[in-house]
């Protein structure tokens, strides 16, 4: 006798895909190479990605994204150094 459950047909769960997502990989490559913006939009879309597929990589795109915000603040305080530095041998 069989006791087949259509509810519990492992066939029909979804299951949790291999590998990590392109976008959330992207997202910390991009935040290593220190680009401003591109890691935190592909960090964000890696993450929805990753909750919508269920692929790993949620951690890899929440680094990504902490690493393009660092990334950010970098730039903006290199910009400021410069634009210091600028202005004091100019004279304006």
């Amino acid at each position: 006798m069989s006791t087949f459950n259509p509810r519990f047909d492992a066939r029909t769960a979804p299951a949790r895909q291999a590998g990590y997502d392109g976008f959330a990989l992207a997202s910390l490559v991009t935040a290593m190479m220190l680009i401003p913006f591109v890691p935190i939009i592909l960090g964000f879309v890696g993450r929805a990605r990753c909750r919508r597929t269920g692929k790993q990589g949620m951690g890899i795109a929440m680094t990504g994204i902490v690493l393009g915000v660092v990334a950010v603040i970098v730039w903006m305080a290199f910009f400021v150094a410069f634009m210091t530095f600028y202005a004091s041998h100019t004279g304006a």
